[in-house]
């Protein structure tokens, strides 16, 4: 069977959710797996071997050869046990099958309740229509309902002889054969595995035969999602470790810019002090012109420039600053503008200028 490449490939657009990308894979998926079923779930040969009354039939292999074995005294040469042995040998087991025949199937119509109850008034209904004692008997039964309400359900039970098939068990186990299945009447329904005697392991054996390659390709498909996820897991570990690299990068950046910014403000504190300390006191300024001035010459405004100081004012006798501030220790003095004299105060306006010494 081929499949459509447009089925299984997926044509993923970087513009698509999350989610419409997973709904896409699932149903790819899916169809992948209805193509694969029927190739990996595949039955495996399995020997039938039918017992009736007078002669057992054994069928091998997918093409159903047959051959028939007497039923009869195993001590002959050529018996049903040694027959069974160059016949029906096999690693998987083998299915063993009920004639028609051999098969009662009465049905019971009863009130809906649990399996398990069912079950046992089954055993009692059973014990009351069946022609022989129920200790002599295997059953097995299904259920479907009875009515459309759904207050009733129908029990459809098969019943055999339980001589006939412990005879059959033993039979086979005496050539050394495993139960993998039993079958009665043909039925595609195979008998409850839990009421007849199924070798266990036989039955695990076939099953495992039935879907290894179903398990074996799941875990390639789990070892694969493994590696996939411990390569994203890896690399989610890279880029953590990255991201906590950069973020510590980051702080040490943030720290030098905090600490650069502190060194600028000291250097700049220290610039101005240097500055401050180089220009003339103005305290100290007024203090000296304060004791150097003449009593009768006061000051109306001063500039300080620099190591520059311009003194305005009115004086008595403007005439002699010029000498009182050099001896004051000021340098260059000079006026800035003439005497004038005023008439209401009768005193020298006056307007000087001289330098602080270093």
């Amino acid at each position: 069977m081929a499949i459509e490449h447009s089925e299984v490939t997926a044509n993923i657009s970087w513009s698509e959710t999350p989610r419409h990308i997973l709904r896409r894979w699932s149903r790819e998926w899916l169809a992948l797996a209805r193509w694969a079923k029927p190739k990996l779930l595949l039955e495996p040969k399995l020997t039938r071997v039918v017992f009736g009354d007078r002669q057992i039939l054994i069928r091998k292999g997918r093409l159903s050869e047959e051959i028939a074995i007497y039923a009869g005294d195993d001590a002959e040469p050529g018996g049903p046990v040694a027959a069974l042995k160059l016949h029906a040998s096999g690693r998987a087991g083998i299915e063993i099958e009920f004639l028609e025949g051999d098969v009662l199937r009465p049905t019971v119509r009863m009130p809906k309740s649990k399996r398990n109850v069912l079950g046992k008034a089954l055993y009692f209904e059973l014990a009351r229509i069946c022609p022989v004692a129920i200790s002599e008997v295997y059953f097995d039964y299904e259920l479907e309902p009875a009515r459309a309400d759904g207050l009733e359900v129908l029990a459809r039970l098969r019943v055999i002889r339980r001589t006939s098939v412990d005879q059959a068990t033993a039979l086979s186990h005496a050539a050394g054969l495993q139960i993998a299945r039993i079958r009665l009447g043909g039925d595609l329904k195979l008998a409850d595995w839990r009421v007849f005697p199924v070798d266990r392991w036989a039955m695990f054996v076939f099953h495992w035969e039935r879907i290894k390659l179903v398990a074996l390709a799941a875990t390639a498909v789990l070892l694969a999602f493994l590696v996939i996820a411990a390569v994203y897991s890896r690399g989610n570990a890279g880029l953590s470790d990255v991201s906590r690299r950069i973020a510590a990068a980051q702080v040490e950046a943030a720290e030098t810019t905090r600490l650069r910014a502190e060194w600028d403000k000291l250097v700049l504190s220290q610039s101005f002090l240097d500055a401050q300390r180089h220009k003339p006191g103005l305290a100290q300024t007024l203090a000296r012109l304060a004791r150097g001035l003449p009593q009768d010459t006061w000051a109306t405004g001063l500039q300080l420039t620099g190591r520059r100081i311009r003194l305005q004012g009115y004086s008595r006798s403007a005439s002699h600053l010029i000498s009182n501030i050099g001896d004051m220790g000021f340098s260059n003095p000079q006026f800035e503008a003439p005497v004038t004299r005023d008439a209401l105060s009768k005193a020298e306006r006056f307007d000087v200028s001289f330098e602080v010494k270093q």
